[in-house]
């Protein structure tokens, strides 16, 4: 099962959220609200979206890391994901500093 924690960009603090909702608006997964957008055979690296809000938050499945990396390095990873978000309209919950390319 394992359970979904969100970390603050600021100051990595991090703490225990509900995984079946959005962290901004809280849709339920359960209403189709949310949708997982993930490249095949890579799927423990996601996008959660929120089809109500229109925001997301990138997301790692770390159960299946014997040594789990530094979650800065693992965000990078992250990059075409969220530009593919980009594209279907979403954006992040926080804004992230940067911005891809041709995004806007």
């Amino acid at each position: 099962e394992g359970q979904r924690r969100l970390q603050c960009g600021f100051c990595s603090a991090s703490w225990r959220f509900s995984r079946i909702s959005c962290p901004l608006c809280d849709a339920r997964d359960n209403s189709g609200d949310t949708e997982l957008l993930f490249v095949e055979g890579r799927e423990e690296e996601r996008i959660e979206a929120c089809n109500q809000c229109k925001r997301y938050v990138p997301g790692v499945d770390l159960r299946g890391f014997s040594d789990v990396p530094p979650l800065e390095v693992l965000n990078i990873s992250l990059i075409p994901l969220e530009a593919i978000a980009r594209r279907k309209g979403f954006l992040p919950l926080k804004d992230l500093g940067w911005e891809i390319p041709g995004s806007l």
